[in-house]
């Protein structure tokens, strides 16, 4: 695997495709302008993001917006044409501040504003 920018302050790297969640493991070395230098190990999780998510989908959302139970939007149904135009923030907010039958946070209180959004997506 390459780092690009491996000399920068700031790397970044492309994580490989996982199916589930797996470790990667770096050896840090830090160079300072005086020439001394420290090492540390650092574990990335990297996550397949697509399957992450769902897993919050399906124990959680899918109840509703499945069947489409107390007029929550049936997923990948025409349901939400008339919802889209408003933009992914108003969805969003949606979510996170609750509509209708839908508490606060969808019963998903530890995902992210961008968890909602690729959920929603």
């Amino acid at each position: 695997m390459a780092l690009v920018n491996a000399n920068q302050a700031t790397t970044v790297f492309t994580a490989p495709d996982v199916s589930s969640a797996s470790q990667l493991s770096f050896c840090l070395t830090v160079t300072d302008d005086g020439g001394l230098t420290d090492q540390d190990d650092v574990i990335i999780t990297v996550v397949n993001e697509n399957v992450a998510i769902l897993e919050f989908y399906n124990p959680t959302c899918a109840g509703c917006h499945h069947s489409g139970t107390f007029g929550a939007p049936r997923a990948l149904s025409s349901d939400w044409d008339a919802l889209v135009p408003s933009g992914i923030n108003a969805l969003v907010n949606s979510v996170e501040h609750g509509l209708g039958f839908m508490p606060a946070g969808g019963h998903c209180g530890s995902l992210t504003r961008d968890d909602f959004a690729a959920l929603i997506s």
